[in-house]
């Protein structure tokens, strides 16, 4: 690959991260502020939907920094393009809050940083990452690709949403005022399990001894 063509593909991946995380951002935080946030899981699944079968082939469509830094421990992108992908990531997320602030007075959310919280984002981002690993290990294509990483976003959320706000991504907490340590640990730390499970899984099958 040309130096080239190496910088089309970062630009082409950062592009891809900011557009993806700015709508997600946008959608979660326009749903929270309406009026059924109990949709918000169904909304923040849609969008990782789309975004994984338009925008996956593209960068990835991480649009969470907890998900480009397993992927970083897996090999799956540079340290380069984790960098630019987090810096992005965030801006974008900050961008899609003040648009969605601007449309609708935002949601004023409960923040208890606790170990409760922290084991529920940890457990819901254990789903979702497990999710995104299959899906980069090519276990999965589009357009089952996409409900391979938004249904696991929604179990996610679900099962984090027994003890915090459910949000699996420390961008998007921070984006709709659900920001704090544990916020960003639980996700991250869950990541990371989630995507050296599946790792684990993947590779032990793959070393299995076949018959015939």
């Amino acid at each position: 690959m040309t130096k080239g063509e190496i910088m089309r593909k970062y630009v082409a991946g950062v592009l891809g991260e900011m557009v993806g995380t700015f709508f997600l951002a946008l959608a979660v935080s326009l749903s929270l502020a309406g009026q059924a946030p109990w949709l918000t899981p169904v909304v923040a699944a849609s969008v990782l939907f789309i975004g994984v079968c338009a925008i996956g082939p593209i960068s990835g469509a991480h649009f969470n920094p907890a998900v480009s830094f397993a992927a970083f421990t897996r090999g799956a992108i540079s340290g380069s393009e984790l960098f630019l992908y987090v810096f992005v990531q965030y801006g974008a997320a900050r961008a899609g809050a003040v648009v969605a602030g601007l449309l609708l007075p935002p949601a004023v959310l409960v923040v208890n940083d606790t170990w409760r919280v922290f084991g529920a984002e940890l457990l819901g981002t254990v789903v979702l990452a497990f999710g995104v690993a299959a899906v980069m290990h090519h276990k999965w294509v589009a357009p089952t690709s996409g409900a391979m990483v938004g249904i696991p976003l929604l179990v996610g959320i679900w099962i984090a949403s027994s003890a915090s706000n459910g949000v699996l991504n420390p961008v998007i907490a921070l984006a709709i005022g659900s920001f704090s340590f544990f916020y960003v640990l639980g996700p991250m730390v869950g990541g990371l399990i989630g995507m050296w499970l599946f790792g684990l899984l993947a590779t032990a099958y793959e070393h299995t001894p076949r018959e015939g």
